[in-house]
């Protein structure tokens, strides 16, 4: 897939400053790989993945294109070993590929973790406490939907406003749940530059039975300067799924600011003996820049997962995106197929 039309996590996920690090980046992540896959002979560490590709239409003002691709694709490395009866030390390596095209890994995320009755405690590459629950917006292990169309972060960019899809490296605290329902998680982001900012996030959640909520707030995460706030609600049962997410972001240098509001939905549903899931996702975004140039962007995906095993599932998908100042518009249209392992 041509990453210059649709923008992938993998845009999302390498900052300005660290593109110009891209080469250096593959190299280092591939020869992570041939060491992974060497360490996971042992019998503490674990091998998963997804196997997953998919091929769309893009179609736009202009006409409409064939794509294929396998941007979905992971490979990870999971290990877990006592330290003491009540202490545990881990790490989880996940690597992104594109099973379809050129085959170049690149960090998704990664974490060396020390874990107590007290907490946890994370050396950490990829989702801030804030940026985690874009999980809660997943139907699939990773969906073919777009979360950055979603959230528009190609008109965010510019602006230098975060959109909570960018990852990031920092150390991570995840208290205990309290009650069996209230957690706090807190990270801090070192600038990594002489006068840089360093960046905070810090998250309060409930998790219900059936309700939970995440209230959370992030300085100067993916940008210097940079605020994001986002609150998110969700309500699950056994025959669907609502949840609302809002959102607030600011940069005090550009003086941008933008707000952004989601509404999904998920439902399990069957077609004779064959088991599904349906999901649907409704935003909009509005972005004003220091000129009081004013974005108004709005999204829509459908998305159906045909549960076929465990491990194994055929997906289709259809997603748009367009603004109300013009006439352009970009529609997506897909099926795929993803493998667990």
């Amino acid at each position: 897939m041509n990453s210059d039309v649709k923008p992938s996590m993998l845009d999302a996920c390498f900052s300005v400053n660290d593109r110009g690090r891209q080469p250096l980046i593959k190299h280092l992540t591939f020869c992570l790989l041939c060491l992974c896959v060497a360490l996971s002979a042992q019998a503490n560490t674990r091998l998963y993945g997804y196997a997953n590709g998919f091929a769309q239409t893009r179609t736009v003002s202009d006409g409409t294109a064939l794509e294929v691709t396998g941007y979905l694709t992971e490979l990870g490395f999971r290990n877990s070993t006592p330290v003491t009866p009540e202490l545990k030390a881990g790490f989880d390596l996940n690597l992104g590929l594109n099973l379809l095209d050129s085959w170049s890994p690149y960090m998704r995320r990664g974490d060396l973790s020390l874990e107590g009755r007290w907490g946890t405690v994370a050396l950490f590459y990829g989702e801030t406490p804030l940026s985690e629950t874009n999980q809660w917006l997943t139907l699939m292990h990773q969906d073919p939907d777009n979360l950055p169309l979603a959230l528009d972060f190609a008109g965010a960019s510019p602006l230098r406003l975060p959109q909570g899809v960018t990852a990031v490296d920092g150390l991570r605290y995840r208290t205990p749940l309290v009650g069996s329902r209230v957690q706090l998680s807190g990270a801090l982001m070192p600038a990594e530059q002489i006068g840089g900012e360093t960046g905070y996030s810090v998250t309060l959640s409930w998790l219900g039975e059936h309700f939970r909520s995440l209230a959370g707030i992030e300085l100067n995460g993916a940008y210097g300067n940079a605020q994001l706030g986002r609150w998110i609600n969700e309500y699950r049962s056994e025959a669907f799924t609502l949840g609302l997410l809002l959102q607030a972001t600011h940069n005090t240098l550009t003086e941008a600011q933008g707000q952004s509001v989601m509404l999904y939905s998920q439902h399990p549903w069957s077609l004779g003996e064959q088991s599904q899931r349906l999901k649907l996702t409704l935003s909009a975004n509005h972005f004003v820049d220091q000129d009081d140039e004013r974005r108004l962007a709005f999204y829509s995906s459908l998305v159906n997962q045909v549960v076929m095993s465990e491990s194994f599932s055929l997906y289709g998908f259809a997603e748009a995106k367009w603004e109300s100042e013009t006439p352009a518009f970009t529609l997506y249209t897909g099926a795929g197929a993803s493998l667990g392992f």
